[in-house]
């Protein structure tokens, strides 16, 4: 029982250790990046340069953003064993840090506005993958590997160099949002998913979707659906607007339906107004005609009789 103690003890204390280096870590990222932080970096307020997030004493998420000087995820990031989600957007990242894959609960990572050119199969070995961020880079192909990212929600790849899509792709069960906008040379077809996706932005792309429910909303360049095979579907079925697929165009119409509702009780209250106005001014001139003339013209009348 003595025994059991002290080796509790022992453990505890070890725990305590390990979950204090995590901040070590975190202060030496932050100062490589030219950021100066020290102390307890649980404690540290968010700014627009770094945000931490943390749990009990591990550090679960991790931000470095708009610093040019940082040309890779630091290696030492692996070292944060509770970490759920990096941020190095806005930097100067040219390498995907397939190094963060030791990481077993690593759920989202975000390297949006870089310089990576690349993505290999290793892709595949961040099982525990949700959001994958990385729009505004130069990425020019996909692996095939992507497709066993089976726990992948939200995939961004917008304004990259991506010319075609892999089919594993379309073996994504989980995808709730992908957005592939603005790849000019993108030539696919947008095939069906396990599940309907909930949105689409295929934007600025050659993309055509292949039937119907591959997404629930799509976000298109005009107004007319871009079916691969137009001739099977009906006028209403390619016209985004009836259709109600196209979700920026639902939401003008929507702020617009607010607008002349606002104006409609606007112009109500005006014309109850105008209305109650009317009806009291007409009321006290009832009221003076019908009040009796004063004592002093009365007598004044009497007089001349």
């Amino acid at each position: 029982m003595k025994y059991g103690k002290f080796i509790s003890a022992l453990l505890f204390a070890g725990l305590l250790k390990v979950n204090a280096q995590d901040c070590n870590v975190v202060n030496e990222i932050l100062q490589s990046s030219g950021i100066q932080a020290s102390g307890d970096c649980c404690t540290y307020a968010q700014n627009d340069q770094y945000v931490v997030k943390c749990n009990g004493a591990s550090v679960t998420s991790l931000s470095v953003i708009n610093a040019q000087n940082v040309a890779e995820v630091p290696a030492s990031v692996a070292n944060l064993a509770s970490l759920e989600s990096i941020d190095f957007s806005n930097c100067n990242i040219a390498q995907f840090p397939y190094h963060l894959k030791t990481l077993p609960n690593l759920k989202s990572i975000s390297l949006l506005n870089n310089g990576i050119t690349e993505i290999t199969d290793e892709i595949a070995e961040f099982k525990a993958l949700e959001n994958l961020d990385l729009g505004n880079n130069a990425i020019a192909a996909l692996p095939a590997s992507l497709g066993q990212l089976s726990k992948l929600n939200t995939l961004n790849l917008n304004n990259n160099n991506i010319q075609t899509l892999p089919d594993s792709l379309f073996q994504l069960g989980n995808l709730k949002k992908l957005n592939i906008a603005s790849n000019p040379d993108l030539t696919a077809s947008l095939k069906k998913f396990p599940a309907a996706v909930d949105q689409c932005n295929i934007k600025s792309t050659h993309i055509c979707i292949e039937e119907k429910g591959v997404c629930n909303n799509y976000l298109v360049n005009n107004n007319r659906m871009p079916y691969c095979h137009p001739e099977q579907f009906t006028e209403e079925e390619l016209n985004a607007d009836n259709s109600g697929v196209q979700e920026e165009k639902s939401a003008q119409k929507g702020s617009s339906k607010v607008w002349i509702i606002i104006l409609c009780i606007v112009l109500a209250l005006l014309i109850i107004g105008a209305i109650a106005g009317y009806f009291i001014y007409k009321k006290r001139n009832a009221e003076a005609e019908a009040s009796p003339a004063p004592a002093g013209n009365n007598e004044i009348e009497m007089q001349k009789n």
